[in-house]
């Protein structure tokens, strides 16, 4: 695709809607993006965030100050809609500021183009971004029909999330197999066998599967929050048995014969967490 020249710019035909107003545009004046010339509001939330162009390159910002506004240019139906916008979102104590260079990268959007931003993740604030794009179903073959959408960065809302408090820890496991032996799949069955039991009783029950030392299994095991730790080996599959023992107490461990495993586990474990 060539680049457009700023004098030259038109909305395609969707956007040719008597709410449009056309922005006044001169040769060599900035180069904008294409949505830039509709009839288009911009804002972004909360009220209290840095600018958008607070990193640009110092020699650009000449340019960016002298380039029309967009809010000088609006149609009477553009400006009635944000308005009613603007009405509903203080309606809903929702805090917002109006940046008139908040841009998006696709040239569909229409009326208005949003960001969520926040101050508690440094750089990378911007958690959500989207805008309204009445026209892009139509240009696809469909009906007319009125849209918006947004994209979240999902790693950036689970880290704000967290540090808010909002997002509930990971529920502990009440058991956690580890199996650790020498005779072949022996252990792993007898493991497999001794999970299914404890999960037919109502118990969350993680088994692990991912080999590994004694020690960096029972690592794992502390770290999954399990009550107790149930232990295979090659001594526990010769005699049919397993070894429990307790995460969260300082009782000794014990040798539970698999037909007896459900019963001592339950009383290991308080009623409250079953």
């Amino acid at each position: 695709d060539q680049p457009v020249e700023p004098d030259r710019a038109q909305a395609p035909a969707r956007d040719r809607a008597p709410s449009r107003s056309s922005l006044s545009r001169k040769p060599n004046a900035i180069i904008m993006t294409p949505f830039a010339v509709y009839s288009i509001w911009l804002m972004t939330i909360p009220r209290n965030h840095p600018t958008a162009d607070g990193g640009m390159n110092p020699t650009m910002q000449p340019m960016v100050e002298a380039a029309p506004r967009l809010e000088a240019h609006l149609g009477a139906e553009s400006r009635a809609h944000f308005d009613q916008l603007r009405e509903y979102l203080d309606d809903a104590s929702i805090g917002f500021s109006v940046n008139p260079r908040l841009v998006r990268g696709l040239d569909y959007y229409n009326l208005t183009v949003f960001e969520w931003i926040t101050t508690e993740l440094g750089s990378q604030g911007t958690i959500c971004g989207g805008g309204r794009y009445d026209g892009l179903i139509e240009l696809f073959g469909g009906k007319p029909a009125p849209a918006i959408g947004f994209a979240i960065g999902v790693e950036r809302l689970i880290e704000l999330a967290r540090g808010s408090g909002i997002l509930a820890p990971a529920a502990a496991c009440d058991v956690y197999v580890v199996n650790h032996g020498s005779v072949g799949n022996a252990t792993t069955r007898q493991a497999l066998l001794a999970a299914e039991t404890l999960r037919s009783c109502g118990l969350e029950v993680i088994m692990h599967c991912g080999g590994g030392s004694f020690k960096s299994q029972m690592k794992k095991a502390d770290a999954s929050g399990a009550r107790v730790a149930l232990i295979i080996g090659d001594d526990e599959v010769a005699s049919g048995e397993v070894v429990l023992k307790s995460m969260r107490s300082q009782e000794a461990q014990q040798r539970v014969p698999l037909a007896a495993l459900s019963e001592r586990v339950i009383a290991l474990i308080p009623a409250t967490d079953i």
